[in-house]
């Protein structure tokens, strides 16, 4: 960082190669010291910065990001991974938590496509309290802006929330409903639904198209999900696969090992 200029709202920076650059800074730019929120003026010039922008036609490109080493390293993980956080507060579209053992405070979007679950069973917002412990499924929109696609009381909620906002998954089949045109699967993190066929759903088997009826209970497939206008999600695709097993995973049936040889006797003087 080598120009701060609060009264213009822009700052300088001097990349690793090539001129410096200024940057535009706006109400919405997220400043971050020691992964905590602070104010533009509480960066010190010459401090190494990390930023993330986006063009513009009229003048400076616009931060969404100005972020030192320490915080960029850390927000990078919290926008990819699930994180465990206690809730502060939840109202006008915002989630705000405080993350991890250091209580980090930060501000999460939630929309009405934000799913919510509690105690296995969809809930509304407003079934998580202050002080609460929440997992939380995280996604970048393309505005910048860090939303939260899933609440849940428990890790194994918000693997199954993060698994289910997937366009594919692997899992083991159940059931076959022709008649009301249904599937049953058994997922990889052990998450059992029942979705509907989309009319058509292929159904492909050594990369070739096959009938429906090809898909048999205890066949290991690939699901090929869409939502629909209501949101719910059907399969246009199922793809039979063959679950491989390790050789040395398959319990009584392991691939014997033979003896080590011993080197052969050299002759001595």
């Amino acid at each position: 960082l080598t120009v701060l200029d609060e009264a213009a709202g822009t700052v300088t920076i001097q990349p690793q190669a090539g001129e410096p650059v200024s940057y535009r800074v706006t109400d919405k730019t997220q400043v971050l010291k020691d992964r905590r929120p602070v104010e533009l003026g509480d960066l010190a010039l010459g401090v190494k910065v990390v930023v993330r922008y986006r063009k513009s036609k009229v003048g400076p490109p616009t931060l969404y990001d100005l972020l030192d080493q320490p915080s960029w390293d850390w927000i990078s993980k919290v926008r990819k991974e699930t994180q465990q956080a206690k809730v502060r507060e939840i109202a006008d579209n915002e989630l705000k938590v405080e993350i991890g053992v250091d209580q980090i405070p930060f501000t999460y979007r939630i929309t009405e496509k934000t799913n919510y679950l509690r105690q296995g069973a969809t809930a509304q917002p407003d079934a998580f309290k202050p002080g609460e412990t929440v997992w939380i499924v995280p996604r970048l929109l393309s505005s910048g802006i860090l939303m939260a696609t899933s609440v849940s009381d428990s890790s194994e909620s918000a693997a199954k929330l993060k698994e289910r906002a997937k366009r594919a998954v692997s899992a083991t089949v159940r059931s076959v409903d022709t008649t009301a045109r249904t599937v049953t699967f058994v997922s990889d993190i052990k998450d059992e639904r029942t979705l509907p066929l989309a009319e058509p759903c292929l159904v492909i088997r050594d990369g070739k198209e096959v009938a429906l009826s090809a898909v048999k209970s205890g066949a290991y497939v690939t699901a090929h999900l869409r939502r629909k206008d209501d949101g719910d999600q059907e399969v246009t695709r199922l793809t039979i696969k063959v679950k491989r097993v390790h050789p040395y995973k398959q319990g009584a049936a392991t691939v014997p090992r033979l003896p080590a040889k011993k080197p052969a006797a050299t002759a001595r003087p």
